[in-house]
């Protein structure tokens, strides 16, 4: 499997996540609420560190495009916007800060992908 293909692979597994969680939500159903977030969260991160990496991500999949470039901007999937009022009920900021990356990621990603085609010698 290629790396494009497991990128689209990626998105449309978000796409299926993102589904389950707004249904989960509408059917009051905490327990899969609770089971689905997690992988939710953690695909949709890992996709975001992925895009950074890729000078550009090509897909054939149209709804794995669109998945992509939602979650790239302040768009977001339908999911996002469910996590953003449950945890402004719940004041937890964490989860309210869910499309930002923390103060050790970006020092990690700046480090990677930064100095991966700049370093000390080229300044």
């Amino acid at each position: 499997m290629s790396a494009d293909t497991s990128l689209q692979a990626d998105a449309l597994r978000l796409a299926e996540l993102d589904q389950r969680v707004v249904r989960a939500v509408i059917e009051g159903n905490a327990e899969e609420l609770t089971n689905t977030l997690p992988g939710y969260l953690t695909l949709r991160r890992s996709l975001k560190i992925r895009l950074l990496n890729e000078s550009v991500a090509v897909v054939e999949n149209p709804d794995a495009a669109e998945v992509l470039r939602k979650i790239s901007t302040d768009d977001g999937l339908p999911s996002d916007r469910v996590i953003e009022r449950l945890s402004s009920q719940m004041e937890d900021e964490d989860l309210i800060e869910i499309h930002k990356f923390d103060n050790e990621e970006l020092e990690q990603l700046g480090s990677d992908l930064f100095y991966s085609w700049f370093s000390h010698r080229e300044y």
